[in-house]
């Protein structure tokens, strides 16, 4: 979500690496650049993580989560009326390093600094935790075939609950050529039914407090502002969101 990623809130058109994911107290799931982006999805919303280091339509009926999930341990790539949300390939690696390869991209991510070659975003894509529910997956553009950016559901570093659970953040970061265009929102729409359909009972995001677009994004969405937190994140101060299972898809969104 534009969310700190840090909140793995991975970047763009609405998106960061995560929307703060890895994102210490506070922590890998988004701020705004210095050059603001022309739309509210032109920006990381993947949280961003410090300690760690390392973006509007509806679904229909055929493209709900809970009709294309298989069993356990299994994900079946989910069609959205855009885009189709599947793991990364390997080949894809080129794409992934054009995205991460930007410091416009890459300041608001969870990521010390940018990728400086297509051989460490093949190593990204092969270390990509696939915990399901939780994961990163590619958003692919049905049209074109081309990969959007990511979209992800992941632990919130340092959010250890007294059953040993960790609560989970949402997340994305796009390529600049798939900004405004909504992608990250139906993105984001599609992987928030598959997490509750999955057994999630809520799911966070996190964004930097300057991340206007991510928080819009997050609005978008039907998620509720819970304030300004200093919890899980060292580096600075998150805006908060969550949604829960029974009380989202929320009316009008």
């Amino acid at each position: 979500m534009g969310s700190h990623s840090g909140p793995l809130s991975f970047v763009v058109e609405e998106g960061v690496d995560l929307g703060r994911p890895e994102i210490g107290r506070r922590v890998e799931h988004d701020a705004v650049p210095a050059q603001p982006y022309p739309n509210p999805d032109a920006r990381p919303a993947l949280s961003r993580c410090r300690r760690s280091g390392t973006g509007a339509t509806h679904l229909d009926a055929s493209c709900h989560p809970a009709a294309v999930t298989e069993a356990p341990g299994t994900f079946t790539p989910i069609r959205t009326e855009r885009l189709v949300i599947r793991p990364w390939r390997e080949d894809e690696a080129p794409r992934l390093f054009d995205i991460l390869r930007r410091d416009d991209i890459v300041r608001w991510l969870g990521h010390p600094r940018t990728l400086e070659n297509v051989e460490e975003a093949r190593e990204k894509i092969a270390r990509m935790a696939d915990e399901l529910p939780k994961s990163e997956w590619a958003m692919e553009v049905v049209e074109t075939g081309e990969v959007a950016g990511s979209i992800m559901l992941v632990d919130i570093p340092n959010s250890e609950q007294p059953d040993g659970a960790k609560l989970v953040q949402i997340g994305w970061y796009a390529h600049p050529d798939a900004t405004g265009k909504g992608y990250v929102t139906e993105a984001a729409r599609a992987v928030l039914e598959y997490g509750f359909a999955s057994g999630l009972a809520e799911i966070r995001a996190l964004t930097h407090t300057d991340n206007h677009p991510s928080m819009r994004v997050c609005e978008r969405l039907g998620m509720t502002y819970l304030g300004v937190t200093e919890d899980w994140y060292d580096d600075a101060p998150s805006s908060h969101y969550l949604v829960r299972a029974g009380q989202w898809p929320a009316p009008g969104t």
